[in-house]
């Protein structure tokens, strides 16, 4: 069996094809949405997977000029020099998952977000009306997908109760949150932190006036914080199906990430020197007083 090279570690093909009532042609709306709707679903896999140093971004290698489209996305990394194989061949693997989950009628992966089920959703639309097959090859790392309109109108259905939270409305809430420092910035021309959280993704927390004035400096905030994790409290905005939009923030800790072991829960001295046997029988007894 041949090995996949380190290059194929980091593409997808991504191959849809028109339904034959239109005549073996795509709406070029339909074809770039259904691989923006793809690549907003991977792109949700990488959030919860990759981590700051090891981030990329998908760009198009090439594409056919003839139908069916065929595109060819290539991850390279943020950082110049970074090698993301690795970490692009564990964002397809866990992408490749979540669609056949979802084209089996299983429920989406905990990571995906309101607008992830959203693209999913879209996606499958288009693929049980105006677009005939899409085919997605991961190479090693998830194999072939194929989403046809038998399969779309199977996974469909399972949509309706994702978007019932729509009905929640904006809302502001007291909290903490917690997150991995990104970037130290500007939200709308105010003081900022970037952070990436597990739940809702990279979310900004806009500085209150104490900590402007004590984190003002964007270079002491990148060489104290950079890529730590931190928990801010303050007000929690959310926008309309409880995605949270911003947060901002009165206080910042650093979280105490120092590793706890078994010995460190252990107390020597919890039987005052007894065997637990013996220390049971004299707590049942009473001599322990």
């Amino acid at each position: 069996m041949a090995t996949i090279d380190i290059e194929e570690r980091r593409q997808i093909v991504i191959t849809i094809r028109a339904a034959a009532k239109h005549a073996g042609l795509l709406r070029l709306d339909d074809a770039l949405e259904q691989v923006l709707d793809f690549l907003r679903v991977a792109d949700e896999a990488k959030l919860a997977i990759a981590t700051p140093q090891q981030d990329f971004h998908w760009y198009l290698l090439k594409a056919s000029t003839q139908s069916p489209l065929t595109v060819t996305a290539i991850a390279e990394p943020v950082t110049p020099g970074a090698n993301v194989s690795m970490q692009a061949g564990a964002v397809k693997e866990a992408t490749a998952r979540a669609f056949r989950h979802v084209t089996a009628g299983e429920p989406l992966p905990g990571w995906v977000t309101p607008s992830g089920a959203s693209a999913f959703k879209s996606l499958l639309a288009r693929s049980a009306n105006g677009v005939d097959s899409m085919s997605i090859d991961f190479h090693d790392q998830g194999g072939m997908v194929v989403i046809d309109h038998a399969v779309a109108a199977k996974a469909l259905p399972q949509f309706a109760s994702y978007f019932e939270d729509e009905i929640i409305p904006t809302r502001t809430a007291y909290g903490e949150i917690e997150g991995q420092l990104l970037v130290a910035g500007l939200w709308y021309k105010k003081p900022a932190l970037l952070i990436r959280t597990s739940l809702y993704g990279d979310v900004w927390c806009v500085l209150g006036p104490e900590l402007v004035e004590k984190w003002a400096d964007e270079t002491k905030v990148s060489s104290v914080w950079k890529s730590r994790r931190l928990i801010f409290s303050g007000r929690l905005i959310y926008k309309k199906g409880g995605k949270l939009a911003r947060i901002e923030a009165e206080t910042v800790r650093e979280r105490d990430g120092g590793r706890v072991t078994i010995q460190d829960l252990l107390d020597p001295e919890f039987t005052a020197g007894f065997d637990p046997v013996a220390y049971i029988e004299r707590l049942h007894e009473g001599g322990l007083g």
